[in-house]
């Protein structure tokens, strides 16, 4: 689990830092890299101990990774942030909000994706 606990501080760190998604893919996927593991062994790793929020939201984000080859996991990773966006995680609301506005394992709809980025407390300028 330690990897976990690596992965989820190295996300909510570039989330609290105000990245935007495309950076923290990159981040994680560096990191990833660096210990030479891909995002389905890991996604593996959380399905199996997915009892917590952030462990639902590290499993959503890592789906969302894996879209770029697979539609399936965009799919997946607009489920799980759905559900915990419901459930009001601030995090999982702003990213159901970027779900909606690029098409990650959804239809694009920019106005569903500013009222979630609303619900998270995203400023949204004109």
């Amino acid at each position: 689990m330690f990897i976990i606990d690596e992965l989820w501080i190295l996300f909510s760190k570039a989330v609290n830092e105000g990245r935007n998604t495309q950076d923290i893919i990159k981040i994680i996927k560096h990191y990833l890299k660096n210990i030479s593991n891909e995002p389905r062994m890991i996604i593996k790793l959380i399905s199996n101990n997915d009892n917590f929020i952030s462990d639902q939201i590290l499993l959503a984000f890592l789906h969302l990774i894996e879209f770029e080859i697979s539609e399936e996991d965009g799919e997946k990773a607009f489920k799980l942030f759905s559900v915990a966006a419901e459930n009001n995680n601030i995090i999982a609301q702003y990213f159901l909000g970027e779900c909606y506005y690029y098409g990650y394992g959804t239809t694009r709809n920019q106005e569903l994706a500013i009222n979630w980025y609303l619900k998270a407390g995203v400023a949204i300028g004109d």
